[in-house]
């Protein structure tokens, strides 16, 4: 299963299998989708009834076009919560008090790629391996060691 995010202002992906989406363009294609089963049912209703052909053939392609409307729906939804939980990651490595200089203070992490950390997002101190929660604040999103100062 791919895991969905939005464009933001972070370059580093959280891993190769990672796609970048945008939710306006996800509302963009359900909207097209849409005004293409409108399209296809004016032309139903256009058609003389008794081309039971033409309306067979028309109603696999509404019922294929529906199909994807709700799949899009599904991933426009993710991305709607996908985007608040990296809004609350990024706030979160703003302001928790382990997050001093943009690294987190909290964390070792002896296998970053494991986790999808990408190694830009690693300073290697002599307490271990730290986030740089500046770069990859995905980290801080479910984080039970939030603290403010």
């Amino acid at each position: 299963m791919k895991i969905l995010l939005m464009e933001a202002q972070f370059n580093n992906p959280l891993k190769a299998d990672v796609i970048l989406v945008s939710s306006s363009s996800v509302h963009q294609e359900i909207s097209s989708v849409k005004s293409e089963i409108e399209e296809i049912k004016e032309e139903i209703n256009n058609k003389i009834i008794g081309d039971l052909e033409f309306k067979k053939t028309t109603d696999e392609k509404i019922a294929t076009l529906e199909e994807k409307v709700k799949g899009l729906e599904v991933k426009y939804e993710q991305l709607s919560w996908l985007s608040l939980a990296k809004s609350q990651g990024i706030w979160k490595s703003q302001t928790c008090k382990h997050a001093k200089g943009g690294i987190c203070s909290a964390w070792n992490i002896s296998e970053p790629e494991i986790f999808g950390i990408p190694q830009d997002a690693i300073q290697v101190t002599e307490s271990g391996r730290k986030v740089i929660v500046s770069v990859f604040p995905y980290l801080c999103i479910s984080c039970p060691l939030y603290d403010v100062p």
